[in-house]
């Protein structure tokens, strides 16, 4: 009652209320939060492959992965000592052999002098190692996701520009059709045929809507943003160029990330080998023992103890590692020579892919065109069927599809180049 009895003071509290509760709604994680929801702009080619290999869910667990391997850096750099233990023992002969009780108070301290600090050390570097390069390999893989779902929208948007305009033309069509059975100039079959083609233009087009949600889906998957909005007509429909030569692909071989991953595992296992032999000599005990004798005087000594190992001495764990080793090595030959085969294919099917592109843009493609306008202007002189016409025409679409397939195929070529280099080819 007492802030309603006095209007300036409710007004203040009331300003300073909803100040609060604007800075509180404006906290900066909600705010980047709300960003994410957001559609984002369709990017270029070279930001998806970049924010693929920043943002995709599997690098994002790669790089976890990284900072997990570096963790052991704490318990390899440790000081070469162990934990030291005591014991204290006390005793007394019987028969009053002996005066008092004999006390001896003895500390154990264990200490490394075989290397095994520093075998612990490399092992780990080579598992930072090892994990980096399984990250730059999951890396490759990101950025081909993002190339295949980038083609497909670019790709998928075009057909869906294609199939708007075919189905506008077939419209207008069965429109002129219907008004010309009303005036007696065309039979109700001309129309009926119009009108299917109709239907059949619109189901395509349904279905290429969703094929190119599909594809913007899995972008913004592989970018890790909410959602991306479609591409603009001035997306570039063909993926660019490649830089990658012939006699370049067995140097691309040796650099593959997969080769490399590899290569560092087989690292790893030779370190992880040497720091099991450098295990296999225990720790030398340095003992330190104080007490008190028979006759009640001090009593100090010192003494080693060391392992030796003539038994056993991890035999089993350093086999293990060197069968590793040999399997890393050899799987990572194997797939050197995989991969230049293959870019070596990819690159001779993508200029298969490009010489069939270049004779649909310079000869089919005119010739459908040309097609389509003999039969208008055959049926329009009242010499033709509509069959006719509409058979130039849904030949004329399939070869404009059929273009749209050998540029989605160029797209999973460029893709698959992307997994085994880790880039743009």
């Amino acid at each position: 009652m007492f802030i309603f009895s006095k209007p300036w003071w409710g007004r203040v509290l009331v300003v300073v209320g909803l100040w609060g509760a604007t800075g509180r709604a404006q906290e900066p994680g909600q705010e980047d939060g709300a960003g994410e929801d957001r559609a984002q702009p369709f990017p270029t080619l070279q930001q998806a492959v970049r924010r693929s290999r920043e943002r995709a869910p599997a690098v994002v667990s790669a790089l976890a992965s990284v900072r997990v391997a570096k963790a052991l850096h704490v318990g390899a750099r440790l000081a070469p000592l162990g934990n030291p233990y005591t014991e204290i023992v006390a005793d007394r002969g019987g028969r009053g052999v002996t005066q008092g009780a004999t006390l001896t108070a003895t500390l154990w301290l264990p200490m490394e002098l075989w290397g095994q600090r520093r075998a612990r050390i490399n092992e780990a570097d080579a598992r930072v190692g090892w994990a980096g390069a399984s990250a730059e390999a999951v890396k490759a893989q990101a950025a081909a996701e993002a190339v295949r779902a980038y083609g497909g929208a670019v790709v998928e948007s075009q057909r869906l520009r294609l199939l708007e305009q075919i189905l506008e033309t077939s419209r207008s069509e069965a429109e002129l059709y219907r008004a010309r059975v009303q005036a007696g100039d065309a039979t109700e079959q001309d129309a009926a045929q119009a009108a299917v083609e109709v239907a059949r233009n619109a189901v395509a087009l349904a279905e290429s809507r969703a094929d190119l949600q599909k594809a913007l889906t899995e972008l913004a998957r592989v970018l890790g943003v909410g959602s991306v909005e479609p591409p603009g007509n001035e997306v570039e429909l063909r993926p660019p160029p490649g830089r990658l030569q012939q006699q370049q692909s067995e140097s691309a071989a040796q650099r593959a990330p997969v080769v490399s991953m590899l290569l560092k595992e087989a690292e790893f296992q030779a370190r992880n080998k040497a720091r099991w032999s450098a295990d296999a000599r225990l720790p030398v005990m340095l003992m330190l023992s104080t007490g008190r004798g028979d006759l009640g005087e001090l009593r100090v000594g010192g003494g080693l103890a060391l392992t030796l190992p003539w038994v056993r001495s991890n035999q089993g764990e350093q086999a293990i590692a060197e069968a590793e080793r040999a399997r890393a090595v050899t799987e990572a030959e194997a797939q050197r020579r995989a991969t230049s085969s293959t870019l070596r294919g990819l690159l001779i099917e993508r200029e298969q892919v490009a010489s069939a592109l270049g004779e649909i843009d310079a000869s089919l493609e005119p010739a459908g065109k040309a097609a389509v306008e003999a039969a208008v202007q055959v049926q329009k002189a009242g010499k033709g069927e509509l069959l006719r016409v509409l058979t130039a025409r849904r030949d004329l679409a399939l070869l404009r599809t059929r273009r749209l397939e050998m540029i989605r195929r160029e797209w999973g070529i460029v893709s698959q180049a992307a997994a085994l280099t880790g880039d743009l080819p």
